[in-house]
């Protein structure tokens, strides 16, 4: 990775309680994290969003709640200050060369990306305030690669084992957190299972590997080790693709996915 440089955002417009606060972000460097410092606790933010527009319309690229922000900060064992939040687009892990092509956001300037911050409505008397930081590395002439953060909800009212055939299979995946009564996870990729482990297992592992499991959650990290490039998960399948889960309670499942999507065609 090239050197990191810090600089402050534009001003964050429209920042009010129950709607949604929105900056441009300054197209050319390569983004490899936001810091947003506010005075608003992560349960009130429904929403952080980074889309892309422009002449390549690519879209939402990163969608995580406060809490969400917070939880994947502990997880990855670093300090948190209270009302200091962090979107990454870098991959730490990745400290060698070829594992930072796949870190950062790369911007082009037809870019128009938008962060947007969306807050829930309350009666509370204290104004709201947001202050944005960027941490950036070089610009790059080409993009291949975009970084994504998105959710989805796997909709269950059962113990037992629950399947979820419905993975994203447009981009390799590091990370899948699970937030929920999940107690056993197996992946099966055109009948064989690269991934199979009970959470009291997995949480070793984790640990063992400098990673900090959150309650509630059951985290699958492929890249727990640092090896980025080569234990990246690849979703493409001939036949199927399933994420088969053993509940302990009939309750519905919040799945965040980290993964990084390889584009159709170069952008420059």
């Amino acid at each position: 990775m090239s050197r990191i440089t810090p600089f402050k955002l534009n001003t964050i417009e429209g920042i009010a309680r129950g709607e949604k606060a929105t900056v441009r972000l300054q197209n050319g460097p390569t983004y490899q994290e936001l810091v947003i410092e506010s005075n608003i606790a992560p349960d009130m933010i429904s929403k952080f969003t980074v889309d892309i527009g422009g002449v390549y319309q690519i879209g939402e690229i990163l969608a995580v709640t406060g809490e969400e922000a917070y939880m994947l900060e502990k997880y990855h064992g670093r300090n948190q200050v209270a009302y200091k939040y962090v979107l990454a687009f870098g991959s730490t892990e990745g400290r060698t060369d070829k594992g930072q092509l796949f870190s950062g956001l790369v911007t082009l300037p037809s870019d128009n990306i938008i962060l947007g911050i969306e807050l829930k409505a309350s009666t509370s008397t204290v104004v709201p305030t947001f202050t944005g930081w960027a941490f950036a590395s070089a610009a790059q002439p080409v993009r291949v690669l975009v970084p994504q953060i998105k959710s989805q909800i796997i909709t269950n009212t059962a113990m037992g084992d629950i399947d979820f055939p419905h993975l994203p299979v447009d981009a390799a995946i590091q990370r899948i957190h699970l937030l929920g009564d999940v107690d056993k996870a197996i992946i099966i990729k055109d009948g064989n299972q690269p991934f199979e482990l009970t959470k009291s297992v997995n949480n070793f592992m984790l640990m063992r590997n400098e990673k900090t499991p959150q309650a509630g959650y059951f985290h699958i990290d492929f890249v727990q080790r640092g090896w980025v490039l080569m234990d990246m998960f690849n979703p493409v399948n001939v036949a199927n693709l399933n994420l088969r889960l053993t509940m302990t309670a009939a309750n519905n499942v919040r799945v965040l996915i980290e993964s990084v999507r390889q584009l159709a065609a170069p952008q420059s």
